[in-house]
């Protein structure tokens, strides 16, 4: 099997990304809106974009440290020893990044978004719209995500700040 490489240019940059540090006072991805720049070259690809809810975001991990093929989700020692392609890590053979975010607005070359796990001054490799293509009604996941995402929920408050995000819960 041959092996290709691919060389990508950036379309854009975040400009106001997720803190680094905890002394922030945003402990959620969601309690921020953040900014990209798109480069001026591409501004007449934004054209309609505004009228969706949600995009996907594709950027590259630029700041990673090392390449992980097993380990334990979010770091957590409870959870199954699992692979890089089954967890979101960060430690991935190709250092590509990608996230649903809610569009808050389009102003002019910058797009704000609510969700993004991108660190100001990520390279933005591509932007597209979310739609019916890419929602799924019945989703499964394994029993360990079920419990982060029901302890995150709880710290967090996922369902009052996202409510677009996770299960539907029972009326």
């Amino acid at each position: 099997m041959v092996k290709d490489s691919y060389c990508f240019e950036p379309i854009g940059t975040v400009v106001k990304g997720l803190p680094k540090n905890k002394s922030s006072g945003i402990s959620s991805r969601y309690q921020f809106v953040a900014e990209i720049k798109i480069f001026e070259e591409y501004l007449d690809g934004l054209r309609g974009l505004e009228e969706y809810s949600h995009i996907i975001v594709i950027w590259v991990l630029d700041r990673r440290r090392r390449v992980t093929l097993l380990s334990h989700p979010h770091g957590d020692p409870s959870a199954p020893l699992v692979g890089v392609f089954a967890t979101r890590s960060p430690n991935r053979p190709t250092p590509i990044g990608l996230t649903v975010v809610e569009l808050v607005r389009i102003d002019g070359s910058s797009i704000f978004v609510r969700g993004l796990d991108a660190w100001t001054g990520t390279p933005i490799l591509d932007i597209k719209p979310y739609d019916y293509y890419d929602h799924v009604n019945s989703l499964h996941v394994p029993d360990w995500f079920i419990k982060y995402w029901v302890r995150k929920n709880i710290e967090l408050g996922y369902s009052k700040i996202v409510p677009w995000l996770g299960p539907k819960e029972p009326k």
